[in-house]
């Protein structure tokens, strides 16, 4: 699982989870995840939840049109934790430490800050884009970094460029 052939940061030692794989009939799984059953089993390098730390705050500076798109993560050399924003965030419970906290819009990582969590805190850390809105003459889509904008964009995630699904006009 770990070749390494194509790294871009260092490897993160350690405890990778905990994962979980949730099976519906097709309804939205639950949101309501209890997983602090994990606290009590005495995992080496596992963090129970009264050790870690959350971090809230306003993402703020994303134009109305990216409003829902916004997330906020956070990552080290450790760990990565990521929340979705309607422009107030809370992260998730993380592991007491210095991380990056990055704002996107979409995909387009549009500021960055460094934040540190302590045991048992919530810190308050607001975060601002700092995208520089230039005049544009003529573009195709948004600056969001996604295919958004061209034709067929809604369907890269989940068929091939040459499917027959996406019909005739899908072009090269």
């Amino acid at each position: 699982m770990i070749s390494g052939h194509t790294q871009t940061e260092a490897h993160r030692m350690g405890l990778h989870g905990p994962y979980l794989l949730q099976f519906t009939t097709g309804a939205a799984p639950s949101a309501e995840i209890n997983l602090t059953f994990w606290d009590g089993l005495s995992i080496t390098d596992w963090i129970p939840t009264s050790g870690r730390g959350y971090v809230k705050g306003k993402a703020s500076g994303a134009s109305a049109a990216f409003a829902d798109l916004v997330v906020v993560g956070w990552s080290n050399f450790i760990a990565e934790a990521r929340a979705k924003s309607n422009g107030n965030y809370y992260s998730p419970a993380m592991r007491p430490g210095t991380y990056t906290m990055t704002m996107y819009k979409s995909e387009l990582a549009v500021a960055t800050s460094t934040v540190t969590t302590t045991a048992r805190s919530t810190i308050t850390a607001n975060i601002q884009s700092q995208e520089a809105n230039p005049t544009v003459v003529w573009q195709i889509g948004d600056f969001d970094g996604t295919p958004r904008g061209f034709l067929n964009s809604d369907m890269i995630e989940t068929m091939q460029y040459v499917s027959v699904l996406i019909g005739s006009n899908h072009g090269t």
